[in-house]
């Protein structure tokens, strides 16, 4: 028996090469390039050897063997560039090398040097597929659809027919051609129903497109497959997220819920993790009743969806999330019944993003709250917030939509702080949009202004012509236009007029908005008609009802009221309670309007007392407050009839 010839260095590596032993391949052929065992007519051999010992490591998951395939395929076909059948298989396997360590455009670059150097070769298909998928990655998908679209073309059953579908329906997807996406889509769908070996990145974005035409159950169906296929790929937090919005969409809110808790675990403090602690407190908003494990993370925010809100603010977030933050913030603060802090919530917003994504759901909820809080604070009586909410919102012509009912909340609010300017044009625009019912009120209103700014006749006619216009007006406006009549004829000295249309007030029956004032009013008219008994009862309303409610009048309604009162006492001949009521009125007003007329007198009571030392330092005040020879002389002059009187009386007495 012959001894074997033993194997040359080169066999020797040739031979683990195809019998798969590939590191011992590669130190073999490593070793004879080192001690220049190579002889040129085999070097070529030896490269190429090199290379594939290197690459088919790769294939096993080692991406420092792909490096050292890429260097030595790359020296390979440089120092033999001669188009021949194995340097097809050498290009291929560099550009699949490059794919796979995600260096794209050096993959299309060989890719696309297979697809032009070596038409003929059976892994030009691979090469067409697999430049549309390098292209797709590099972001240029009209270039990649028209690669994929080239390979279905003349593979119409190859091996990547399937796939090709489905990333041309990416890319047009990435393009925002969502028709073209949907349809190229639903075929690949229709001709290959099983997603099971579909590239990663493919089924994330078909889950997208599924997730984008509110199709949430396929959506979630091909998410689930993508956590089973690529359990440990990174993305597995995008995926989870993705899962959880699909199953909010579906309303499967307990199961959302733990999907959200469990990436809040596994991923704290990333961007997901805090999106989904707001997607929790919005259902937490969406549903009050919904019940969730206390132990669970993430409990918090469905505890306290506000608190959620504040606290992701405070983390100083991106504006677009900034503004969602803010928007469910509001609805949560709305949906609690905290109106004024919804509105001010949804103010904010519209002062910090203008021209945000959410402005007119943003509008709609300022209106809505607005109108809450104008209802509110006008049956309280503070008209002053009310005229807030107008200038702070509707002012600005945001929104432009209010009922005319709120409307007119705002426009009478406006007026009874004294706003007339800005109440006036109000309640015009209101006039040619409101009921008839409303415009009675409205006509009412402005005859009330025209009252306050001393226009007594133009405020009777209006109320004349309302009375005129609007026959079947309710009895509350009735009465209220009646009291304003009223209080025009007392400031006309029409007494005569007045006190009737008062006591039509009074029998109504109707709750008085500001009692102090109407009594106060009626006491004037009642002691200008000498109906000084009447009018003693109506000034004691009038001081009742102010101390009842000191916040609500301005003082010179009660120092009226006191003057009023000791007025009609003076002339019922009770000059100690008359004294004493005018004291009260300077107590409350000393440097008022009528202060000068109550000290004369309130001196005049002290003399018809007798007590003309009390009465000579009133008249002192007197003289000095007045500082003119009028209220001097009328002072002098009293003290002095008083004496002549005392003096003289008994001559001027009858037998």
């Amino acid at each position: 028996m012959e001894p074997k010839t033993p194997l040359s260095p080169y066999e020797s590596a040739e031979n683990d090469l195809k019998a798969g032993r590939y590191e011992e391949a590669a130190k073999k052929f490593e070793e004879m390039i080192r001690k220049g065992q190579v002889y040129e007519s085999s070097r070529e051999a030896v490269l190429r050897g090199l290379a594939d010992a290197y690459y088919f490591q790769g294939e096993k998951g080692s991406s420092v063997a792909l490096e050292k395939a890429i260097e030595n395929y790359e020296k390979l076909l440089s120092t033999y560039p001669q188009h021949k059948d194995s340097n097809a298989d050498a290009h291929l396997r560099l550009a699949r090398s490059y794919l796979v360590l995600n260096r794209h455009p050096e993959a299309y670059r060989e890719f696309e040097n297979l697809y032009m150097k070596y038409p003929d070769s059976p892994h030009v298909s691979e090469a067409t597929f697999a430049m549309g998928v390098t292209l797709y990655r590099l972001g240029k998908y009209p270039q990649a659809i028209e690669r994929f679209k080239e390979y279905l073309q003349k593979n119409p059953n190859g091996e990547y027919a399937k796939h090709s579908y489905f990333w041309i329906g990416d890319c047009y997807s990435q393009i925002k051609d969502m028709d073209q996406a949907e349809i190229w889509f639903r075929d690949g769908l229709r001709l290959f129903p099983d997603r099971s070996d579909l590239p990663k990145d493919v089924l994330i974005h078909l889950g997208l497109h599924f997730f984008r035409n509110h199709q949430y159950s396929d959506a979630a169906d091909t998410y689930f497959r993508y956590i089973n296929l690529y359990p440990d790929d990174p993305f597995q937090k995008e995926v989870l997220y993705m899962i959880g919005r699909c199953l909010t969409e579906m309303d499967q809110h307990p199961a959302a819920l733990k999907i959200y808790s469990m990436l809040i675990e596994k991923y704290p403090g990333s961007k997901e993790a805090q999106e989904c602690a707001m997607i929790m407190a919005n259902i937490a908003v969406k549903k009050p009743d919904l019940k969730f494990p206390v132990a669970m993370l993430g409990a918090e925010n469905v505890r306290d969806p506000v608190s959620t809100y504040d606290e992701l603010l405070g983390k100083s977030p991106q504006p677009d999330v900034e503004e969602a933050l803010l928007f469910q913030k509001g609805y949560a603060l709305a949906q609690q019944g905290r109106h004024k802090e919804a509105f001010d919530t949804f103010d904010a917003i519209m002062r910090q993003f203008p021209k945000g994504k959410f402005k007119p759901a943003t509008i709609e909820n300022l209106r809505k709250n607005a109108e809450i809080l104008v209802d509110r604070y006008y049956v309280r009586g503070d008209y002053l917030a009310v005229s807030d909410i107008y200038f702070r919102v509707y002012a600005n012509g945001i929104p432009k939509g209010y009922d005319s009912r709120t409307g007119f909340k705002m426009a009478e609010s406006l007026k009874r702080v004294g706003l007339y300017a800005q109440s006036v044009p109000f309640f015009n625009e209101l006039m040619k949009r409101s009921e008839k019912k409303l415009q009675a009120s409205i006509l009412i209103s402005l005859a009330e202004i025209q009252y306050q700014e001393g226009r007594y006749g133009d405020a009777e006619a209006m109320v004349h012509s309302m009375f005129k216009e609007f026959p079947g007006v309710e009895q509350r406006e009735q009465i209220r236009a009646r009291r304003l009549l009223a209080d025009v004829y007392a400031r006309k000295s029409l007494a005569e007029k007045a006190v009737p249309l008062y006591e039509e007030v009074v029998k109504s029956g109707q709750v008085l908005e500001d009692p102090a004032v109407f009594y106060r009013n009626y006491g004037h008219a009642l002691k200008d008609a000498k109906a000084r008994v009447a009018a003693i009862g109506c000034y004691q309303s009038a001081i009742k009802y102010y101390h009842g409610d000191r916040e609500r009048y301005p003082v010179e309604v009660a120092s009226e009221s006191y003057t009023g009162l000791g007025d009609c006492l003076m002339g019922e001949r009770n000059y100690s309670q008359a004294v004493s009521a005018y004291r009260k009125s300077l107590e409350m007003d000393p440097n008022g309007k009528q202060s000068l007329w109550t000290l004369y007198q309130m001196g005049k009571g002290y003399l018809a007392l007798d007590d003309e030392p009390s009465a000579n330092r009133v008249f002192s005040e007197l003289k000095l407050k007045g500082g003119e020879a009028f209220w001097t002389g009328l002072a002098d002059y009293s003290v002095q009839d008083h004496q002549w009187i005392g003096k003289y009386s008994k001559y001027a007495r009858r037998p």
